[in-house]
């Protein structure tokens, strides 16, 4: 999973302008998973939100 990194909700809306005053790595349809805590970043095409095992340092 990817390190330590900010995580953003935003609608479709208002992506545009992220896109024009952030840098972002990546982006997907939000899922409920994306919003929970603990949430990690999985890289893969297309990436997307896990929920990492208990064994996993989530901080």
């Amino acid at each position: 999973m990817t390190p330590q990194v900010d995580f953003s909700l935003v609608c479709d809306l208002h992506m545009s302008w992220v896109q024009s005053q952030f840098v972002y790595i990546d982006r997907h349809p939000a899922t409920v998973t994306c919003d929970m805590p603990g949430t990690g970043w999985q890289i893969a095409d297309p990436s997307f939100c896990v929920i990492p095992p208990n064994e996993v340092n989530r901080e």
